[in-house]
């Protein structure tokens, strides 16, 4: 399935399946619980699998991202320091990806690199049509 076809309702988990997607860590995630730090290093990002997450620098809320989505990927992809905090909005559950299972997805799972660019591009587009002129 090609990523600009992905459903909505069910973001990257349209185009991810199988044994690879089977052997990620979940890990629940209680409501106001930190799951990434501004600031911090990034060893994984995450793919939410059920629940909500709002990411906030400062105190400012930029988003909220749900189901389907990832979280923590532009630290993770760029080698950078975390950019926001995101914290559960409510009880969730996420999948952590690191590295070695990132590359396995990506050699397993033709158009996830595609699907998660396309993602990030939504978001910025969102972002930006936010931000107001001084």
């Amino acid at each position: 399935m090609s990523a600009e076809r992905i459903d909505a309702t069910r973001g990257l988990f349209d185009i991810l399946e199988g044994p690879a997607l089977e052997r990620l860590e979940r890990e629940t995630v209680s409501r106001g619980t930190t799951l990434i730090a501004e600031g911090s290093s990034a060893d994984e990002m995450y793919l939410i699998e059920t629940g909500r997450f709002t990411v906030e620098r400062d105190g400012v809320n930029l988003a909220e991202i749900g189901a389907g989505s990832v979280i923590g990927e532009i630290a993770f992809l760029t080698g950078s320091a975390r950019t926001a905090d995101v914290i559960a909005a409510r009880s969730s559950v996420v999948l952590r990806i690191d590295r070695r299972a990132y590359d396995l997805l990506c050699s397993t799972t033709p158009g996830l690199q595609q699907a998660i660019a396309s993602e990030l591009a939504g978001r910025l587009a969102e972002t930006s049509a936010r931000v107001v002129p001084d």
